[in-house]
């Protein structure tokens, strides 16, 4: 015991040298350890705030757009429905027939403004991005729109009941795609 005492006596210098390099170690790498805690503790948090940004903001925000759509598309073709079987009853010369010439003048304008609003709610197709479906919604609203045009001996309604149901169709896809990245959104942890 006396010659370790005498050894660190002796080698003093030395002895503080190393105890000063070993604190020197400890003290790197319990900030390293700390720095990687604190880091890790940051990312949670921003993954937190990022799930929570998505579930109080955008998931309800898609929602009340796919509201808007839902109850602008239901507007849009119950007015195609009211135009295009007012002039089939009307080229039968059935009493059903409760159009006049006016209102299908006014329905024209109001389908007009609804199918420009509803393009308008619909997703951009772009190269990156092709959105089918708003296609083909606009590819029906466009012949829906050049059916109720026509006189009224020009309009079919085998193809005004195939046109409608198609755009229904294709409507209720795109409302369930959109429904279902928006639960996705809700489902992040």
């Amino acid at each position: 015991m006396d010659s370790a005492l005498l050894f660190l006596k002796d080698n003093a210098v030395a002895v503080g040298i190393v105890l000063t390099i070993v604190g020197l170690i400890g003290g790197a790498i319990g900030a390293s350890a700390r720095f990687l805690i604190d880091s890790k503790k940051i990312e949670n948090e921003k993954k937190a705030l990022r799930q929570q940004m998505i579930t109080n903001n955008i998931a309800p925000m898609r929602q009340a757009w796919i509201n808007e759509v839902r109850q602008k598309s239901a507007e849009l073709l119950a007015d195609f429905h009211l135009i295009l079987y007012g002039k089939i009853s009307k080229n039968n010369k059935t009493q059903l027939s409760i159009l006049k010439d006016s209102d299908i003048l006014d329905l024209m304008t109001t389908i007009q403004y609804k199918s420009s609003y509803l393009s308008l709610l619909l997703p951009l197709s772009t190269e990156k991005k092709p959105e089918e479906k708003s296609k083909q919604i606009a590819k029906h609203l466009n012949i829906l729109t050049k059916m109720a045009a026509l006189p009224n001996d020009k309009v079919v309604k085998e193809q005004v009941n195939k046109e409608l149901r198609e755009c229904v169709q294709v409507i209720k896809e795109l409302i369930k795609d959109e429904w279902e990245v928006t639960k996705s959104l809700k489902e992040i942890e």
